[in-house]
């Protein structure tokens, strides 16, 4: 093989290795703050890091998406507050 086809080669590898490292860091992060509200008690391996990453894109589409706001503070406030003080 030619040098610098190698050289590349392991370049992007560890340019890869890093992304992943950073997703899985980003992974435990969810999993932790989920796991402090108690609301993944139970659940295990590849189940509990669903389960927290669907509630986490749930708190960041309530937050975004939320257009009417009378219906964000009665209901979702209290769920972000609880969810997050944890």
């Amino acid at each position: 093989m030619d040098g610098r086809i190698l050289n590349n080669m392991t370049k992007k590898n560890k340019k890869t290795t890093i992304g992943l490292e950073q997703l899985r860091a980003e992974r435990e992060k969810t999993i932790e703050r989920w796991s402090k509200s108690g609301l993944l008690e139970g659940l295990d391996g590849n189940i509990k890091e669903n389960v927290a990453q669907l509630f986490e894109n749930q708190l960041a589409h309530m937050i975004n998406e939320s257009g009417d706001t009378s219906q964000f503070d009665k209901i979702n406030f209290p769920i972000i507050r609880r969810a997050i003080n944890k």
